[in-house]
């Protein structure tokens, strides 16, 4: 079964909260804990994952938080899957002996990065 690990759907979370809230102010990580029933500690991973990569910035002190880096807009789900979960590969490179198998896999894969 092909499927996204909770790190991939808690940063997902995280990150259309931030876009949800874009303009608005800076987000706080309670605030995304209680609307998107994340985990906090997990949450500051994940976070601090996406500001290494860019994707977020973080405002510290008492009236600090989180905000997307950009207009939301211009951040892909595939970027931020990739800074979480690495490279999106459907095929494990064993096909190589298959080339239309290969092709198949290839085109499949870069359908879902397309979608991404």
């Amino acid at each position: 079964m092909f499927s996204l690990s909770n790190k991939a759907i808690y940063g997902i979370a995280a990150i259309l909260e931030l876009a949800r809230n874009h303009g608005k102010g800076l987000v706080q990580i309670k605030q995304i804990t209680a609307r998107r029933d994340v985990p906090q500690g997990y949450l500051e991973q994940l976070l601090n994952r996406l500001m290494k990569a860019g994707i977020v910035r973080a405002v510290r002190g008492q009236k600090g938080g989180y905000t997307l880096s950009q207009d939301p807009g211009h951040t892909s789900l595939l970027q931020v899957l990739e800074v979480l979960e690495g490279q999106i590969k459907i095929s494990n490179g064993l096909h190589h002996k298959d080339p239309a198998l290969a092709q198949v896999l290839s085109e499949a894969e870069e359908s879902v990065r397309r979608a991404l």
